[in-house]
């Protein structure tokens, strides 16, 4: 579901992550590669975020069911631009954004929590944001609870976002 990748990496090879449970993926500085079919049938993966891709191979993203962003260099965006159905196996599969990165990225991490301060549900985690990019992140429904609120929503700034969402006992 995870993986943090050493600097020293510089390419994602052939079929790298095909098929596997990752959800996102921030890629070191030095990979300027994603090889054929390096992310293909990752029906988890919702983000691959490279600031120095340069190359995208054959079916890299294709059959990514919840890709929502692919963020690369300005060469890789314009090559996916020019061969998306290369790219992601299909036209309507295409993600909902892909732009070009560069700068920090920030996280944004939303804890769900009841009157008192104790966890209700897991928190929600992601390092891929920069600035400028806009965030929705549902409360989840807890079985009992109330949510303070439906969304938490924003655009993120030059820093971190932390938000705690309270949860209030349902009348019996």
């Amino acid at each position: 579901k995870s993986v943090t990748l050493p600097n020293s990496v510089s390419s994602i090879g052939y079929g790298a992550f095909e098929a596997s449970g990752i959800k996102t993926l921030e890629l070191p500085a030095a990979v300027t590669a994603i090889g054929e079919r390096a992310f293909i049938y990752c029906d988890d993966l919702s983000a691959v975020v490279g600031q120095n891709v340069t190359t995208v191979g054959e079916s890299a993203f294709a059959y990514c069911a919840s890709l929502g962003t692919v963020g690369l260099s300005a060469e890789g965006v314009a090559y996916i631009n020019a061969n998306a159905q290369s790219v992601f196996g299909r036209t309507d599969n295409l993600p909902a954004e892909i732009k070009v990165v560069s700068g920090e990225t920030y996280t944004v991490t939303v804890n769900y929590k009841d009157e008192n301060g104790a966890t209700v549900a897991e928190s929600f985690y992601s390092d891929i944001y920069y600035a400028g990019d806009a965030y929705s992140i549902a409360s989840p429904a807890v079985e009992g609870y109330i949510a303070g609120v439906e969304k938490v929503e924003g655009v993120i700034a030059d820093a971190d976002v932390v938000v705690d969402v309270t949860y209030t006992k349902k009348p019996e």
